[in-house]
């Protein structure tokens, strides 16, 4: 919701695509609670904001070499679009008002609207979600753990399956210490931050399929390359 109104003010796609990846885990709740889940490990942290950093930073370059606005944001939204009765900059449908009590009425509008706009697709993420959490036996996660890269790759698709909050998601992590390699840990928390199921259903709102695809495998070329500098540079 936050890329789509950043679109509307016209900025920039590659920001946008930036923001959206950065955003769930180079933020100081992400941050705290991941030093808090692995206090005893605080490279582990480092690693995480580092790579959320870089590949949301590598993420933003290729999408502004590689796509347009156009070709990528579905036709029945436009960048430049302006509501009926809009006055004001923020290109909503609002009338301009210098009023305290009905600027706070109009937030209060906003922000209902963009809560039934996607709570829908939220809504349907969790449920899936929920049903994949129920069916999917955590005991036997042990066998992919050290055996590399199976175990990347692994975590690639485990905390899409799993879609889990990135303030939460790094306690989950934890419990595979022991299990599986501080790179497939750290791939777990990076990429399941950046890409689960949820968010997936909430980008084809705005974006066409095809572009989503090659996001995704975008997304997942550069967790897997980060975690193979881990493995085989950092040698943890």
């Amino acid at each position: 919701p936050v890329i789509h109104r950043l679109l509307k003010k016209k900025v920039p796609l590659y920001i946008c695509i930036t923001f959206l990846f950065s955003a769930p885990i180079v933020n100081i709740l992400v941050i705290i609670s991941t030093s808090f889940a692995f206090n005893d490990y605080y490279y582990i942290v480092l690693l995480r904001i580092l790579g959320g950093f870089f590949i949301s930073l590598i993420a933003g370059i290729v999408v502004d070499f590689s796509f347009t606005t156009k070709d990528i944001v579905k036709a029945d939204f436009s960048a430049t679009s302006i509501e009926p009765n809009c006055n004001c900059n923020c290109q909503c449908s609002c009338e301009k008002t210098s009023n305290p009590v009905e600027k706070i009425k109009s937030i209060i509008s906003h922000s209902i609207d963009e809560f039934f706009d996607t709570g829908k697709y939220f809504i349907l993420g969790i449920i899936i979600t929920a049903l994949i959490q129920s069916v999917v036996p955590r005991n036997n996660l042990a066998d992919f753990g050290n055996s590399f890269p199976l175990s990347n790759f692994f975590m690639i698709g485990f905390p899409y399956l799993l879609s889990n909050c990135s303030n939460t998601d790094a306690f989950i992590a934890r419990s595979f210490m022991g299990q599986f390699s501080v790179s497939s840990i750290s791939t777990f928390m990076i990429f399941g931050a950046m890409f689960d199921i949820k968010t997936t259903i909430m980008l084809k709102k705005l974006f066409k399929p095809s572009f989503i695809i090659r996001l995704l495998l975008l997304i997942i070329s550069l967790n897997l390359l980060f975690s193979f500098i881990i493995e085989f540079f950092l040698k943890v």
